[in-house]
């Protein structure tokens, strides 16, 4: 039987995409000025989003009642926004393994939504995400053999840039994505979309 790698995420709006582009391709350049060059495996594009659940491998025949959990717990909430401002490392700037853009805005609804696909998804049987919810964009991660010394310069490149507005994820839906893990980076699909369709609070 067919095994996929599965998540849960938001998709980003076009302009949010650009510009965490540009924070990119700003880094890179700073990085390949200095120590930190070659450290980082930037993420494509394309491929970033927000993960709101992620899942690993399944079976292919447990999708229809994934989909289907994602489906009433879109069900029973709104459309929420988000604001990507700021660049950050997990797990800390000294010794950095990614670097990622944090999000404000409307977190307690973001983090319930969260909890309610955590809960959903542990009902069929999938372990429950212990680390909690942690609002982040992956802008790119660090080569395990970056050394310390490189790791220091990127955290000092990242802790010295300016805290930029990037943009807004105005949450309206939620995906099945399935994640195929190539030598040049990941391919996603979206398997399917659910959207939030309680009204939104006046």
């Amino acid at each position: 039987m067919e095994t996929l790698r599965l998540f849960i995420a938001i998709e980003l709006d076009p302009a949010l995409r650009a510009a965490l582009k540009r924070a990119q391709t700003q880094l890179q350049d700073a990085c390949a000025r200095g120590a930190a060059r070659a450290t980082v495996r930037w993420v494509a594009p394309p491929n970033l989003h927000l993960t709101l659940k992620f899942l690993g491998n399944a079976q292919s025949a447990r999708v229809p009642a994934l989909q289907q959990a994602l489906a009433r717990v879109a069900a029973k909430n709104a459309p929420f926004t988000l604001r990507a401002r700021g660049l950050g490392c997990f797990p800390n700037i000294q010794r950095p393994n990614n670097v990622w853009v944090g999000l404000d805005g409307e977190l307690q609804r973001a983090a319930l939504l969260v909890q309610q696909l955590d809960d959903a998804c542990a009902a069929l049987g999938f372990a429950c995400d212990q680390r909690g919810f942690a609002p982040h964009l992956t802008l790119g991660r660090v080569q395990r053999a970056a050394s310390p010394a490189q790791r220091a310069a990127l955290g000092e490149l990242v802790a010295n840039s300016a805290s930029e507005i990037y943009g807004d994820i105005h949450a309206c839906s939620a995906q099945w994505i399935a994640s195929v893990l190539r030598p040049n980076g990941p391919t996603y699909t979206i398997l399917s979309e659910h959207f939030f369709s309680k009204a939104p609070l006046p």
